[in-house]
């Protein structure tokens, strides 16, 4: 920012008697859901505000340059003294004491994603947002619902994995010491009888792993599918 003051007593600094700040954010425009594609667009309002301190006794001009936000419409004020490829210069009456200044610049914006891409975090950010129509927001809600289920069969299906796994590892362990105290003998039968109940428990796992496996994929293709049909414009 730089800032030039003139009057009697004329001052010239980059430094002057004031300050600024500044907020963005975004409001949704428009939504549209088509075969699995959300297309979302948005304005971006950047609002920069200047307060400007005159302790003379008369008015002063002032030349305020502001940064332009690429790709932006002035939005206020509605006219500029000067615009170059990177700066508007405004030309303010600065009278005595204190005088506000905001500049408000609008940024259209356009998104589009692949529903299925999003990640559970995203989703659970369109069912919170206050920003979505009430309607996207309710099938963002059911989408988390049947994608849930996706995830418990999943992980399942990852659970029992790793619990045979675990019975695997503690074979072997089984099977070392079996060869120590021997087939024959009572500590023997017991490894022996360990082994047989394990191996009717790995059997059970994977068979259930298959089940889990095939309970996921047929809850994946419901989501798929209610995710590919869900529309809105």
């Amino acid at each position: 920012m730089k800032i030039e003051m003139n009057g009697s007593n004329s001052l010239k600094s980059e430094s002057p008697a004031g300050s600024l700040t500044w907020d963005s954010g975004q409001e949704y425009c428009a939504v549209q859901i088509k075969s699995g594609i959300m297309k979302v667009d948005t304005k971006q309002i950047k609002t920069t505000k200047y307060r400007f301190h005159n302790a003379s006794r008369e008015t002063k001009s002032l030349t305020v340059e502001h940064e332009i936000l690429e790709g932006a419409t002035l939005t206020k004020p509605v006219d500029f003294k000067e615009k170059t490829h990177n700066l508007y210069r405004f030309e303010l009456a600065l009278p005595v004491g204190e005088t506000l200044f905001d500049v408000v610049e609008t940024k259209q914006l356009s998104h589009t994603t692949r529903i299925l891409n999003k990640s559970d975090q995203e989703i659970e950010r369109h069912i919170s947002s206050a920003y979505l129509p009430a309607k996207v927001r309710e099938q963002f809600k059911q989408a988390m619902i049947l994608r849930q289920v996706v995830n418990d069969q999943q992980e399942n299906a990852t659970n029992l994995k790793a619990r045979i796994d675990q019975f695997c590892k503690e074979q072997d362990r089984i099977r070392k010491n079996l060869e120590v105290a021997g087939s024959q003998t009572q500590q023997g039968q017991n490894y022996l009888a360990r082994l047989a109940q394990q191996d009717a428990e790995i059997d059970e796992a994977q068979r259930a792993i298959v089940l889990a496996e095939q309970s996921a994929k047929e809850a994946e293709y419901i989501y798929q599918k209610y995710v590919y049909e869900l529309h809105f414009n």
